[in-house]
């Protein structure tokens, strides 16, 4: 719900966005320009898809760059002196404290990452355990003659 929420202050109100991205010094008008239209809508989707749980691992990843992206903006606006609105969630003319903030990316960066490896790892038990499941379906096509106690035959 987090990214629903962020994504949707910043939909709400894309020329204030574009004025928080233009604000980090980073990117030429056209690219923040972009970013301020579409940014809030790639956040709302991935946030939703978490809600709904689907296609998790993707959204997952996909939020697990924008957090490591955004955490780097802030960190260069904070040693480059700037003094500005991070545009995080429609904060706008609050000026940012740059420590809470580094420490609430980081937090939300972690979790996602914690949330990834646990989705791969997730994902590989249970292709190991399909795989585990279809040798036993093997298996079980070959059944014991009767009379004898080693030699498995084909039904």
């Amino acid at each position: 719900g987090v990214f629903v929420y962020a994504g949707a202050f910043k939909a709400a109100d894309p020329s204030q966005f574009l004025a928080d991205i233009e604000s980090y010094r980073l990117l030429p008008y056209h690219l923040a320009a972009a970013m301020a239209l579409y940014l809030p809508w790639l956040e709302i989707l991935c946030g939703g898809v978490l809600i709904v749980k689907r296609l998790r691992f993707g959204a997952m990843a996909i939020l697990s760059i924008l957090m490591g992206l955004f955490t780097l903006a802030i960190l260069s606006a904070w040693m480059r002196g700037l003094d500005i609105s991070c545009g995080c969630f429609g904060n706008h003319g609050r000026r940012t404290n740059y420590p809470w903030l580094v420490i609430r990316d980081l937090a939300i960066l972690a979790i996602l990452i914690a949330l990834v490896i646990g989705e791969y790892w997730k994902s590989k038990i249970i292709q190991n355990s399909e795989h585990l499941l279809s040798w036993e379906r093997r298996q079980a096509k070959f059944v014991f003659a009767e009379g004898t106690t080693d030699q498995p035959t084909k039904r």
